[in-house]
Protein backbone atom coordinates (compact mmCIF):
# COMPACT_ATOMS: atom_id res chain seq x y z
CA UNK A 1 0.00 0.00 0.00
CA UNK A 2 3.06 2.36 0.71
CA UNK A 3 4.23 1.50 -2.92
CA UNK A 4 2.71 4.60 -4.54
CA UNK A 5 3.88 6.69 -1.92
CA UNK A 6 7.06 5.95 -2.05
CA UNK A 7 7.45 5.78 -5.63
CA UNK A 8 6.07 9.22 -5.60
CA UNK A 9 8.61 10.67 -3.45
CA UNK A 10 11.41 9.04 -5.81
CA UNK A 11 10.08 10.93 -8.92
CA UNK A 12 10.00 14.23 -6.70
CA UNK A 13 14.01 13.87 -5.46
CA UNK A 14 15.10 12.07 -8.65
CA UNK A 15 16.44 15.35 -10.71
CA UNK A 16 17.54 16.73 -7.42
CA UNK A 17 19.81 13.83 -6.78
CA UNK A 18 21.24 13.37 -10.36
CA UNK A 19 22.10 16.83 -11.10
CA UNK A 20 25.92 16.84 -9.47
CA UNK A 21 26.87 13.91 -11.04
CA UNK A 22 25.58 14.74 -14.74
CA UNK A 23 26.71 18.25 -14.04
CA UNK A 24 30.40 16.78 -13.45
CA UNK A 25 29.73 14.67 -16.28
CA UNK A 26 28.88 16.82 -18.89
CA UNK A 27 31.33 19.23 -17.92
CA UNK A 28 34.46 16.12 -18.51
CA UNK A 29 32.45 15.06 -21.63
CA UNK A 30 32.31 18.87 -23.23
CA UNK A 31 28.37 18.27 -23.54
CA UNK A 32 27.31 20.41 -21.45
CA UNK A 33 24.93 23.47 -22.53
CA UNK A 34 24.36 20.75 -25.67
CA UNK A 35 20.85 19.51 -26.82
CA UNK A 36 22.53 15.79 -26.74
CA UNK A 37 23.24 16.35 -23.13
CA UNK A 38 19.27 17.44 -22.59
CA UNK A 39 18.05 14.73 -24.95
CA UNK A 40 20.22 11.84 -23.07
CA UNK A 41 19.56 13.35 -19.59
CA UNK A 42 15.68 13.63 -20.12
CA UNK A 43 15.76 10.02 -21.94
CA UNK A 44 17.48 8.16 -19.02
CA UNK A 45 15.38 10.29 -16.40
CA UNK A 46 12.05 9.30 -17.89
CA UNK A 47 12.80 5.38 -18.98
CA UNK A 48 12.16 3.99 -15.36
CA UNK A 49 8.64 6.05 -15.20
CA UNK A 50 7.84 5.20 -18.43
CA UNK A 51 8.91 0.86 -17.78
CA UNK A 52 6.63 1.70 -14.36
CA UNK A 53 3.94 2.30 -16.70
CA UNK A 54 3.74 0.53 -19.18
CA UNK A 55 4.77 -2.69 -17.67
CA UNK A 56 0.92 -3.29 -16.47
CA UNK A 57 -0.13 -3.07 -20.47
CA UNK A 58 2.64 -5.45 -21.46
CA UNK A 59 2.58 -8.20 -19.10
CA UNK A 60 5.05 -10.67 -17.65
CA UNK A 61 3.53 -13.43 -20.07
CA UNK A 62 3.16 -13.57 -23.42
CA UNK A 63 -0.98 -13.44 -24.77
CA UNK A 64 -2.49 -16.18 -26.56
CA UNK A 65 -2.08 -13.55 -30.01
CA UNK A 66 1.85 -13.88 -29.66
CA UNK A 67 1.92 -17.60 -28.78
CA UNK A 68 -0.39 -17.90 -32.31
CA UNK A 69 1.87 -16.46 -33.99
CA UNK A 70 5.24 -17.53 -32.73
CA UNK A 71 3.70 -20.99 -34.14
CA UNK A 72 2.77 -19.31 -37.25
CA UNK A 73 6.85 -18.72 -37.33
CA UNK A 74 6.29 -14.98 -37.46
CA UNK A 75 9.53 -13.24 -36.36
CA UNK A 76 10.24 -11.10 -33.09
CA UNK A 77 9.70 -7.56 -35.33
CA UNK A 78 6.56 -8.62 -36.62
CA UNK A 79 5.08 -10.17 -33.64
CA UNK A 80 5.89 -6.63 -32.11
CA UNK A 81 4.84 -4.12 -34.36
CA UNK A 82 1.73 -6.17 -35.33
CA UNK A 83 0.51 -7.48 -32.33
CA UNK A 84 2.37 -6.25 -28.77
CA UNK A 85 2.35 -2.25 -30.01
CA UNK A 86 -1.52 -2.15 -31.54
CA UNK A 87 -3.05 -3.99 -28.43
CA UNK A 88 -0.89 -1.85 -26.36
CA UNK A 89 -1.28 1.55 -28.54
CA UNK A 90 -3.70 2.97 -25.53
CA UNK A 91 -1.04 2.17 -22.80
CA UNK A 92 1.87 3.28 -24.83
CA UNK A 93 0.36 6.58 -25.88
CA UNK A 94 -0.95 7.73 -22.51
CA UNK A 95 2.59 7.14 -21.64
CA UNK A 96 4.08 8.42 -24.25
CA UNK A 97 1.86 11.90 -22.78
CA UNK A 98 2.79 11.64 -19.04
CA UNK A 99 6.49 11.89 -19.95
CA UNK A 100 6.28 14.13 -22.56
CA UNK A 101 4.53 16.78 -19.99
CA UNK A 102 7.57 15.68 -17.21
CA UNK A 103 10.07 16.65 -19.72
CA UNK A 104 8.41 20.00 -20.85
CA UNK A 105 8.03 21.05 -17.68
CA UNK A 106 11.54 19.87 -16.23
CA UNK A 107 13.27 23.09 -14.53
CA UNK A 108 16.36 22.23 -12.10
CA UNK A 109 17.96 20.21 -14.99
CA UNK A 110 17.67 21.96 -17.49
CA UNK A 111 18.81 25.31 -15.18
CA UNK A 112 21.63 23.83 -14.14
CA UNK A 113 22.84 21.66 -16.89
CA UNK A 114 22.21 24.46 -19.82
CA UNK A 115 23.55 27.96 -20.20
CA UNK A 116 22.68 29.53 -23.63
CA UNK A 117 22.42 26.94 -26.41
CA UNK A 118 20.14 24.33 -25.11
CA UNK A 119 17.71 26.21 -22.74
CA UNK A 120 14.60 24.93 -22.21
CA UNK A 121 11.91 26.75 -22.53
CA UNK A 122 11.04 26.83 -18.49
CA UNK A 123 14.70 28.14 -17.73
CA UNK A 124 14.18 30.89 -20.51
CA UNK A 125 10.90 32.52 -18.89
CA UNK A 126 12.58 32.35 -15.38
CA UNK A 127 15.54 34.20 -16.81
CA UNK A 128 13.57 36.41 -18.94
CA UNK A 129 11.31 37.70 -15.78
CA UNK A 130 14.44 38.05 -13.53
CA UNK A 131 16.08 40.05 -16.67
CA UNK A 132 13.07 42.21 -17.06
CA UNK A 133 12.60 43.12 -13.21
CA UNK A 134 15.52 44.50 -13.01
CA UNK A 135 15.28 46.90 -15.79
CA UNK A 136 12.77 49.56 -15.26
CA UNK A 137 9.65 48.21 -16.65
CA UNK A 138 6.64 48.43 -14.32
CA UNK A 139 5.55 45.06 -12.31
CA UNK A 140 2.59 44.72 -13.82
CA UNK A 141 2.99 45.21 -17.61
CA UNK A 142 5.96 42.54 -16.80
CA UNK A 143 3.36 39.71 -15.40
CA UNK A 144 1.52 40.01 -18.33
CA UNK A 145 4.32 39.37 -20.56
CA UNK A 146 5.13 36.26 -18.37
CA UNK A 147 1.49 34.91 -18.40
CA UNK A 148 1.19 35.24 -22.00
CA UNK A 149 5.03 33.37 -22.52
CA UNK A 150 3.63 30.70 -20.22
CA UNK A 151 0.35 30.57 -21.85
CA UNK A 152 2.09 29.98 -25.28
CA UNK A 153 4.00 27.32 -23.24
CA UNK A 154 0.97 24.84 -23.09
CA UNK A 155 0.04 25.47 -26.54
CA UNK A 156 2.22 22.15 -27.22
CA UNK A 157 0.49 20.39 -24.57
CA UNK A 158 -2.68 20.72 -25.28
CA UNK A 159 -1.61 19.76 -29.42
CA UNK A 160 -0.09 17.05 -28.16
CA UNK A 161 -3.29 16.31 -25.24
CA UNK A 162 -5.73 16.15 -28.64
CA UNK A 163 -3.45 14.12 -30.22
CA UNK A 164 -3.77 11.93 -27.79
CA UNK A 165 -7.23 11.86 -26.89
CA UNK A 166 -7.92 10.85 -30.69
CA UNK A 167 -5.68 7.96 -30.73
CA UNK A 168 -7.17 7.07 -27.15
CA UNK A 169 -10.69 7.68 -28.16
CA UNK A 170 -10.32 5.49 -31.58
CA UNK A 171 -9.24 3.14 -29.22
CA UNK A 172 -12.16 3.04 -27.14
CA UNK A 173 -14.46 1.98 -30.38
Amino acid sequence: KELPIVAAQVAIARPIVLVVPLYVMATSTGLRDTRTLMTLAYAAINLPVAIWLLRPALGTRRSEQEEAAILDGASHLTIFFGIVLPMTAGAVTATGFIVFILCWNEYLLAALLTGDHAVTLPPFLVSQLSMRESQTASEGEELANFSAAVSLMTVPLLIFAGAAHRVLARRAL
